[in-house]
């Protein structure tokens, strides 16, 4: 399974007064927590449940829109003959963001969810504010597949390693139940220091298996777009991140004019649940102009 989390954040420095609770616009369910400056969260997997990417702390500080993605939770499933592209994907996001009302928007992309972002932002460049891509691949291609094999070897002394690396490397499942076992295997190689205990209650989270059905075998490559990105940008990096690590971050970074990077010292893939506090608090200063 080719387990990339697909989410992405969207904030947007807008007087638009979005209502707490659940809501559906169009083909897009959302759900709106916090209070501050309005943030569209949007996660994947692909597939997987909003609810995995909640982030209290930086509720504290945004008013965060946790919107599901299409083929997710309530929002709407391709037909038959369309595939889930990130053109497609990026559509939804604008679709959104013209609907809310926002303005300029500023996005954050977790994962395979920034290859969703940097599309967004190159595609519609005047709706962007800012744009944070968070623990994000530039590219999925053989040489990104080879690395991310290869990184898994770290945690080969834990326990859970075998069943782990085999939901990770296994075939894309079709059904939602099987695509749910995988991610609950597999999710343990994305945390610096897993511990069930502490992050399970967050991350054992429904997985939908829409976009494995439809899937888009179009090869991916950001590189080539970055340049059309005019908006200020922020690349995060967890140290111990094994498939969107060091490489991927500088491979974003250089390809964007300006774009500045920020490496969470104690995380993996998931700096929201392992660093929290610091995660917040880098993204609120970003927003305000402050990074």
């Amino acid at each position: 399974m080719r387990v990339l989390l697909l989410a992405l954040v969207a904030c947007a420095h807008s007087t638009t007064v979005v209502a707490p609770g659940d809501h559906v616009a169009g083909e897009t369910a959302y759900h709106v927590l916090g209070s501050g400056p309005v943030c569209l969260m949007v996660p994947g997997g692909p597939g997987l449940d909003w609810k995995y990417l909640r982030s209290p702390a930086l509720e504290k500080q945004l008013t965060v829109i946790y919107v599901e993605p299409l083929g997710t939770g309530g929002s709407a499933r391709l037909p038959a003959g369309e595939t889930y592209s990130l053109t497609r994907f990026a559509t939804q996001l604008e679709t959104l963001r013209v609907a809310l009302h926002l303005g300029k928007a500023c996005v954050i992309g977790h994962s395979f969810g920034g290859l969703i972002a940097a599309t967004w932002a190159s595609e519609h460049p005047d709706s962007v504010g800012e744009l944070v891509l968070y623990s994000s691949p530039s590219r999925s291609d053989k040489e990104f597949g080879e690395a991310m094999a290869a990184g898994l070897d770290h945690w080969k002394d834990r326990p859970w390693f075998a069943s782990a690396k085999a939901a990770m490397l296994g075939e894309d499942v079709t059904t939602d139940a099987a695509a749910s076992e995988q991610w609950k295997l597999a999710v343990p190689l994305l945390f610096a220091d897993w511990d069930e205990a502490k992050y399970g209650a967050a991350v054992y989270v429904p997985t939908y298996a829409a976009v494995y059905q439809q899937p888009d075998k179009s090869p991916v490559d950001l590189r080539p777009h970055l340049a059309q990105i005019k908006a200020r940008t922020l690349v995060l990096v967890g140290a111990t991140d094994f498939c969107c690590g060091e490489k991927w971050a500088q491979e974003l970074a250089s390809g964007i004019a300006g774009a500045t990077t920020e490496r969470f010292e104690h995380s993996g893939h998931m700096a929201h649940l392992e660093e929290p506090d610091h995660f917040a608090d880098v993204i609120a200063r970003f927003t305000r102009g402050q990074h």
